[in-house]
């Protein structure tokens, strides 16, 4: 019998890189509004290590069969070095939440997005490339950008060949044009 995940998913989103005690605070939230058990909420309340606390309310909000779970944990490249995809050492405990919600029980669905492949995670991850946007996609996203002068679809084209169909790479090129600052300088 097919699960219906529309109405019945509880969510919890997350951007790298993850505080733990923004991700208590929302784990916790999320536990207490879901009916938790009130034993529970006592035992999470009075753990002193809050990666501890963090465990405990992944796994009791992921046992619950009624409310599948899903977990997104976004922009994970901001955890790894470039050079060698390798996790920072900042970035350690991103890569302890990452491991946490890997391990939770199969009903649980995990979503990881990221620019770049994840070293270390198990073979069991599903890794999806999705290639740039088509020009088409891409040309909408520049006719709503507040540019600094009018393009043509010329221009356009060559911005889309150069960036690729990176929506944010093209976001910042149309900030530069006008002037915006940041936090970088040009030479």
């Amino acid at each position: 019998m097919a699960k219906n995940w529309g109405i019945l998913l509880a969510g919890h989103s997350f951007q790298a890189p993850f505080d733990l005690k923004t991700v208590y605070e929302a784990l916790f939230q999320g536990a207490a509004h879901g009916a938790e058990d009130p034993q529970v909420l006592a035992k999470i309340q009075l753990e002193q290590d809050r990666r501890q606390s963090i465990v405990h309310m992944l796994h009791s909000l992921a046992c619950r069969p009624e409310r599948p779970l899903l977990v997104l944990l976004d922009n994970l490249e901001s955890i790894q070095r470039l050079d060698t995809l390798e996790v920072t050492p900042e970035g350690q405990d991103s890569w302890w939440l990452v491991r946490q919600v890997r391990q939770l029980p199969a009903l649980t669905r995990v979503l990881l997005t990221g620019r770049y492949t994840m070293h270390g995670l198990p073979k069991a991850v599903q890794h999806c490339p999705v290639p740039d946007a088509p020009l088409g996609d891409v040309l909408l996203r520049m006719n709503r950008l507040d540019w600094s002068h009018e393009f043509s679809v010329e221009p356009k084209r060559w911005v889309y060949q150069v960036l690729g169909g990176n929506h944010r790479a093209i976001e910042w090129m149309a900030s530069l044009l006008k002037g915006e600052n940041w936090g970088l300088a040009l030479y």
